[in-house]
């Protein structure tokens, strides 16, 4: 921990308010309140003040590609992207088809991937992946203290990424399709694969076969998408920085956390960086709320037409591509958590009761 990150947390602390059981049930706390300060505070208001300054100062900037960097596009007239109606175009997502599942022995992960265009159904592409970590290597096991080799166990379990491995089987689905032409859910890129060889080579292959945008619905996870998504107009869409950018800024903030020089992985990667250069991140705003997106410079033009001629102008606050809402919709109604755990539950009970109640969550007892 860094001594700003002290600093804040012991901030945090010093101005913590202690409530009550009867102001809970009053006011819940007070917290409420603090939640819309926060949010209409001075400060917020000058921050949002300063990110449109900035987009009025450099929206004019060219791109490598020429185009400018704040754009005004006509969102939800379907009359300018033939290639919708043309079926050239599919939304592909996945779901994870049960929450990330943790054993003492390893994890389990398993997740439904889908796509669709206005003339292919779902149904026609719907598949899942299911893959298990598990303790190996038992003779190294023998050979070493059990403490060294549970941390190791350890180790094998928590750095698996679930989305990653989720984000690794949508674009190799999008690979597949025929469509030439993808909306992809969330980041074009997933960062946590881009440390990852077959993650690069991966994204490498797919940008050098398809077209294709990420449309990013949360943006709470990117300060900048929040802030400038905030102080774009209605029908702006704001490009801000590449993904090379993002990537290395996240680094070196990693990197000063924890004192660490090591660079990523994907450094050396001189094919990659030069993808990441190209690959763009900005904002846009069809109506009252704002979302990300990510898209190479060689495809940009042609996919910000189509996905902002795709947006759903009648649903309020859920924009995005008609394709994507589909997709995501129907996905999630086929493949069921609850019948899966319920299952797997089942047959812990089957193989032994000891198995049932020490892998079982506490939660499903109460």
């Amino acid at each position: 921990m860094s001594k700003d990150d002290r600093l804040t947390f012991e901030q945090l602390l010093d101005e913590s308010r202690r409530f009550g059981r009867d102001d809970f049930v009053i006011n819940l706390g007070g917290l409420v309140e603090d939640v819309s300060d926060m949010l209409s505070s001075e400060l917020a208001q000058g921050a949002l003040i300063q990110a449109r300054e900035f987009i009025d100062h450099h929206g004019q900037e060219p791109l490598q590609n020429g185009m400018s960097r704040l754009q005004v596009l006509t969102f939800g007239d379907s009359g300018n992207a033939p290639e919708l109606t043309d079926g050239k175009v599919a939304a592909v997502d996945g779901t994870p088809v049960l929450p990330l599942q943790k054993y003492s022995a390893g994890q389990a992960l398993c997740v439904g991937i889908g796509s669709r265009s206005y003339t292919r159904l779902l149904d026609d592409v719907l598949h899942g992946y299911t893959s298990k970590a598990i303790m190996e290597d038992l003779q190294r096991a023998r050979n070493e203290d059990i403490k060294s080799f549970l941390r190791r166990v350890q180790d094998g379990i928590y750095s698996i990424s679930q989305t990653a491995y989720m984000r690794y089987f949508e674009v190799q689905h999008a690979m597949e399709v025929p469509e030439p032409l993808i909306f992809c859910d969330g980041t074009l890129v997933y960062e946590w694969l881009s440390n990852q060889y077959r993650g690069r080579e991966l994204y490498k292959d797919f940008l050098r076969r398809k077209q294709a945008i990420g449309i990013i619905k949360s943006t709470k996870d990117s300060v900048f998408m929040s802030w400038f998504g905030r102080a774009l107009v209605r029908g702006e869409v704001f490009i801000f920085e590449t993904l090379y950018d993002h990537i290395a800024d996240m680094a070196r903030e990693r990197n000063t956390r924890s004192g660490s020089s090591e660079a990523p992985q994907w450094e050396s990667d001189v094919e990659f960086v030069a993808l990441a250069k190209k690959v763009y991140r900005g904002v846009f705003k069809p109506a009252e709320k704002y979302f990300g997106f990510e898209c190479h410079a060689d495809h940009l033009d042609p996919m910000l037409r189509i996905m902002a001629s795709d947006c759903q102008m009648n649903l309020p606050g859920h924009e995005i591509p008609f394709l994507l809402n589909e997709v995501d919709r129907e996905i999630r109604r086929f493949f069921k958590a609850e019948m899966v755990q319920m299952r797997i539950g089942e047959q812990l009970s089957v193989d032994s009761e000891n198995l049932f109640f020490e892998e079982t969550g506490e939660r499903e007892f109460r």
